[in-house]
């Protein structure tokens, strides 16, 4: 099969996406699969081996349809005629079943995704570094998701596909990243595990090797803060052990600072666009220092405690990630944050009046709580002078 002759392009890395030249057949994001593409995956995932009509009409529950041949036929023919191509016939039908034909001219992201892995590996095993990291970004720039993200999926060969190309993901990245680090690319290390986290946040590893690449790059306070987002994603499932979370961050932020934690607002990089978060240390030793210059200079300095109620741990858990995130993106660049415990965040407003603090708590709890996926939790907002 070769890309370039290609005219039907299937996408099952992510959301499904079908296309037959600059025509879109399907990108639905239905958790149901209409009929048709169900069926096509069925024979796409069967890799060339027959699927009786008797095992077709089950996967595709059409036993209760009042002539269920009859029934498949039509899917059978529908997908034909939308996916038929000038001289190719992609299903085949004989002695009972249906498969689809292997030389017919389609292009499949999964298995181009796969060939570049194992090309990269190639490459790294001969000792070229570089062409396998490109190698390995090209796969990983093909990996949208997880397979079939929005799907939900009862057949076993699916949830074995989407399982095993998870693990091929999260190899690549290992890889990648370990060779970006070896190059002394932090920064892009660093950029690669935040993405794959953004889709597995439950990858405990990751975040330690995040964590390390914070380190390694001169970003302490970055390390610790991730370091607590591990421990509040990851201790409110059954997986892992809290006790034991806690025991591996310990390890992992032993770090060699220095004595004033402000040193770090000088050492680190940091997106200026966003508030500036830090760890609780750091935290207090700015408080004191923006205190200090607020009574020279005769300006106001506000603590706003941004506090979650209610709900049941692994809610509370996912929500304490959200109301992070939308402290980053909906706070002044000249706010300074910290998770001061977990559902526990403090806000240090600099040079800031009464009605602006007022503004932003309020555009906080709205952006939260629209964003929020359960009723069961409320944020409560609270500020007073420093």
């Amino acid at each position: 099969m070769q890309a370039k002759f290609a005219r039907l392009k299937i996408y099952v890395l992510g959301d499904l996406l079908i296309k037959k030249g600059d025509n879109v057949l399907y990108s639905g994001r239905s958790r149901i699969l209409i009929k048709r593409w169900k069926l096509l995956l069925l024979l796409l995932f069967q890799e060339g081996e027959k699927l009786t009509v008797e095992e077709l009409i089950d996967k595709l529950d059409l036993e209760k349809n009042e002539a269920p041949r009859q029934s498949l036929r039509s899917l059978i023919y529908q997908l034909r005629r939308d996916i038929s191509s000038e001289g190719f016939t992609y299903i085949a039908n004989g002695s009972g079943g249906y498969h689809l034909k292997r030389d017919t001219p389609y292009w499949l992201d999964s298995e181009h995704f796969v060939e570049l892995l194992q090309k990269a590996g190639r490459a790294e095993n001969a000792g070229e570094k570089g062409r396998a990291l490109n190698l390995y970004q090209e796969a990983l720039n093909i990996y949208r998701g997880q397979f079939l993200a929005n799907q939900h999926l009862e057949e076993e060969i699916f949830q074995n596909a989407r399982s095993r190309y998870r693990s091929k993901y999260l190899e690549a990245v290992v890889s990648a990243g370990k060779l970006f680090r070896a190059e002394e690319r932090y920064q892009k290390a660093i950029e690669l595990y935040r993405k794959a986290l953004s889709r597995h946040p439950l990858q405990t590893d990751l975040h330690k090797k995040l964590i390390n690449a914070y380190k390694e790059n001169g970003q302490p306070g970055r390390a610790i803060i991730q370091a607590q987002e591990m421990q509040a994603l990851t201790c409110g499932s059954s997986e892992f052990s809290c006790e034991k979370i806690e025991d591996d961050i310990s390890k992992l932020v032993e770090l060699n600072i220095s004595s004033s934690p402000v040193s770090f607002l000088e050492e680190e990089d940091y997106d200026e666009e966003e508030a500036y978060e830090c760890h609780p240390g750091e935290f207090s030793q700015i408080y004191n220092l923006e205190r200090r210059k607020a009574e020279r200079k005769e300006k106001e300095l506000f603590l706003v405690h941004f506090r979650l109620k209610g709900g049941e741990p692994s809610a509370l858990n996912r929500a304490d990630i959200l109301l992070r995130q939308v402290l980053n993106r909906y706070l002044r660049s000249s706010d300074v944050i910290t998770r001061w415990e977990p559902g526990h965040y403090i806000m240090l407003g600099i040079d800031i009046f009464p009605t602006q603090i007022e503004n932003v708590s309020k555009r906080v709890k709205e952006k939260f709580e629209r964003q929020l996926d359960t009723g069961s939790i409320r944020l409560d907002c609270q500020y007073r002078s420093a």
